[in-house]
């Protein structure tokens, strides 16, 4: 029921913003909505994590991330990686003396629902995935693979769907 409740919850985040974002002019009595002229493409995405360390292996030996930058931020003492492949980039960040526990409590040290990529074939990507040792969650339709589910080294959830053409 958990992940009934949380998929529909990351379902109603992903509506809400894409109807947020294609509004771009609505006067009274107009019901149409023209595509986002804001051009929006993907850029990176940021995760809280509990060892950095472990974070940075994970995405460079699994998904094939290359680290850009490494270091220690403020006066805080805020660990950081930043990594990326063509196109895309996460940003990793490991607060000092937090658990992930506590990291979910504080408003401040957000953790991301779940991030998307899309792959041009997702067979070929749950079998290269498998070979590395991921655990694969798939959803299936007409014997074709949907979604593929996985989680990081830290517990985020990543999703990985067929690319639209």
């Amino acid at each position: 029921m958990h992940i009934l409740r949380q998929k529909c919850l990351n379902l109603a985040v992903v509506l809400l913003a894409s109807n947020w974002l294609a509004i771009t002019s609505v006067t009274a009595g107009e019901t149409t909505r023209e595509p986002s002229k804001l051009m929006l493409a993907a850029h990176h995405a940021t995760a809280t994590v509990e060892d950095i360390d472990r974070a940075v292996a994970w995405y460079g030996d699994v998904l094939g991330f290359e680290v850009v930058e490494r270091g220690v931020r403020g006066p805080e003492k805020i660990r950081y990686a930043e990594l990326k492949i063509p196109g895309y980039g996460i940003g990793l960040v490991q607060f000092p003396g937090t658990t992930r526990s506590e990291s979910k409590q504080r408003p401040m040290h957000p953790i991301w629902l779940h991030i998307v990529f899309s792959v041009p074939d997702i067979a070929a990507a749950k079998h290269l995935l498998a070979q590395r040792g991921v655990v694969l969650r798939s959803v299936e339709h007409g014997g074709r693979i949907q979604v593929l589910t996985l989680n990081d080294s830290e517990g985020n959830e990543i999703e990985i769907v067929p690319a639209t053409s």
